[in-house]
């Protein structure tokens, strides 16, 4: 009876997590430091901010034009994947005075950083993460 109860959780656990690798392409910018976040609905439709989100990675990259992140068990869902290249190495994402970034930006869907101050809303770069393995590629933009 145990045993039936251990192989059913280990078959239900990996049914609903995911091992995640994003990549990012496009770096323009080498010695730099790459950012990326991965943040689920609900945490991104609280008032938090996607500083306070759970999954984060940070990257030192010299020459590379691409880089990969590796993220484990990562549950089945809507996920928000945002980043940015910190090519000034001061920690955070800079922006004009209208929240237009002037560092390189990356998103799991293509959109225009000009219209929205700070992370687009979760509904605009949301990915669907399933599966036991999934790559996503993203483009800095």
């Amino acid at each position: 009876m145990l045993r039936t109860i251990l192989i059913f959780l280990l078959l239900s656990t990996s049914a609903f997590a995911t091992d995640l690798a994003v990549k990012i392409i496009n770096i323009k910018k080498p010695n730099s430091v790459l950012n990326i976040t991965i943040c689920p609905e609900a945490f991104i439709n609280s008032d938090n901010t996607e500083k306070d989100c759970l999954i984060n990675q940070t990257a030192l990259i010299s020459s590379e034009s691409e880089y990969t992140f590796y993220f484990k068990d990562i549950p089945a869902g809507e996920w928000a994947i945002f980043g940015y290249i910190d090519s000034n190495k001061d920690g955070k994402l800079n922006t004009t005075i209208f929240g237009i970034p002037t560092e390189d930006v990356f998103y799991s869907v293509s959109v225009t950083p000009f219209f929205f101050k700070g992370v687009p809303k979760f509904k605009n770069i949301k990915s669907s993460v399933h599966g036991e393995f999934q790559e996503i590629i993203l483009i800095a933009q």
